[in-house]
């Protein structure tokens, strides 16, 4: 589903989305079974960590002691994983791009890199700060997948490929500058004419992506784009 298509009656569900890496933060440990001693029995108990928060066992599992006791946390018996926060973004709306966290755990810890455009499966999730009535939606990734690159396969009549296609755009943008009082370009003329050669409005949003992306151009606005060349 798309990023921006997410709502709370999604969390809970295993979703897929697609995005490109806009963020990547360190790796940090993270605890996955917290193990207790019984201060009365030295029995050990071990309860999974859910979410954020470390619980705390009531009373002793041993069946010879069952008793409350106030239990000592054994760090060195507690299981840990690797964990890694990153942040994706949408691919297909260069004016408005949408955003969702993603939680990595294991051996998805450090597979991809900034601008990876990448396919994750994983469960939705809302995490709030204690303090705070809304939260975040967050991806805990079951899997992520590099998505294979796509050949542009272009649909004129003289059969360019997609650095002829760009480098049409960048004429293009040439051309309306000519008769911009401000340096600044409509992105909707740029569509209008892209169209006019043959150019569908996805292909030149793909390619105008692409300038960006390369620092050849920028959005100073939802509506316009200034080159930089």
């Amino acid at each position: 589903m798309k990023i921006r298509d997410i709502r709370s009656k999604d969390i809970s569900n295993t979703i897929s989305v697609e995005g490109e890496v806009s963020t990547i933060n360190e790796i940090r440990p993270k605890l996955k079974t917290a193990a207790y001693m019984c201060n009365i029995c030295e029995g050990i108990v071990c309860l999974p960590v859910e979410g954020s928060e470390i619980g705390k066992p009531v009373h002793c599992e041993n069946e010879s002691c069952g008793k409350r006791s106030d239990f000592i946390h054994l760090e060195d018996k507690s299981s840990k994983t690797d964990s890694q926060q990153i942040e994706i973004k949408e691919l297909d709306n260069i004016c408005d791009p949408r955003s969702l966290i993603v939680h990595l755990e294991g051996d998805l810890v450090d597979t991809i890199k900034i601008e990876d455009k990448i396919v994750v499966i994983g469960v939705l999730k809302a995490h709030f700060q204690s303090t705070s009535t809304t939260g975040d939606f967050v991806l805990e990734a079951n899997s992520v997948e590099k998505m294979k690159e796509k050949k542009v396969v272009s649909d004129n009549k003289e059969g360019t490929d997609s650095s002829g296609e760009i480098q049409i755009i960048r004429e293009i943008i040439d051309q309306l500058r000519l008769s911009s009082p401000s340096d600044k370009v409509l992105l909707e003329d740029i569509y209008r004419e892209a169209s006019n050669l043959h150019i569908g409005r996805e292909r030149a949003e793909k390619y105008i992506a692409k300038l960006r992306r390369q620092g050849c151009a920028y959005l100073p606005d939802e509506k316009h784009l200034r080159a930089l060349w």
